[in-house]
């Protein structure tokens, strides 16, 4: 991978509290991190540490209460709430453990509901559905139905309909708890080459020790504190 560049994403001084009065809890303390395309980075710590409500923040899915989170310099607290909703379907995609398919569409209608959503030429659809299942490896199975998939098979499904609207940042929420050992390897392969070869920014929450050696940059968070970003050995 070549030497650093600019940031895509940068949260500064980024708080977020749950609740109010006695009941209020605070997830976030003052968060300053950038996210770089190019590069994959681990936002790891224990339950509760508050990743994923940063996941969530950085992906414009959550406002937070303090501090501001820009993307490109430009600070994304103050679009609308469609403007967010324009911005999230365009800038990022999304995957998550429990993968999210719809058991009664095959892999190639899977991916292409996501280019429903984003209004994009379906009548070109199907074959852009068909081609970036190709890219993630799954030539052989563009007409199999979810129950006909392995788990890692499924997550490469959700991949590949993540990258439907060519987003720029890629956001996963533990993507390799409910794959064995070889799945999760070969899910995280993937997002280094999406990463390395595309350029995209690629950010995981996770538990898995077993993919710590393929991050590029690894983000400790512990009671709602950064407390290191060690690079990846």
């Amino acid at each position: 991978m070549n030497g650093p560049r600019a940031p895509v994403i940068r949260a500064v001084g980024v708080g977020h509290v749950f609740g109010t009065g006695e009941t209020a809890f605070t997830a976030l303390h003052a968060i300053d991190l950038d996210i770089r395309g190019g590069e994959v980075l681990l936002l790891m710590g224990p339950s509760g540490s508050g990743k994923t409500t940063l996941l969530h923040i950085l992906g414009a899915l959550l406002t937070p209460t303090s501090g501001e989170v820009f993307l490109r310099e430009k600070p994304i607290a103050q679009l609308s709430e469609e403007e967010r909703g324009a911005l999230r379907l365009k800038r990022f995609g999304f995957i998550f453990q429990s993968y999210n398919l719809f058991p009664m569409l095959t892999a190639t209608e899977n991916v292409l509901v996501a280019f429903d959503l984003a209004r994009a030429d379906l009548r070109e659809g199907r074959e852009k559905a068909r081609a970036l299942l190709r890219q993630v490896g799954l030539g052989e199975k563009l007409d199999a139905f979810p129950n006909a998939m392995s788990g890692g098979q499924k997550q490469r499904v959700a991949i590949a309909r993540a990258l439907a609207g060519d987003p720029e940042i890629l956001m996963a929420d533990e993507p390799t708890a409910a794959l064995d050992a070889q799945g999760g390897l070969g899910a995280m392969e993937l997002f280094r080459r999406l990463a390395h070869e595309q350029g995209r920014a690629v950010v995981i929450v996770t538990h898995d020790p077993r993919i710590l050696s393929l991050a590029d940059r690894i983000v400790r968070i512990e009671d709602g504190w950064i407390v290191n970003t060690p690079e990846a050995s």
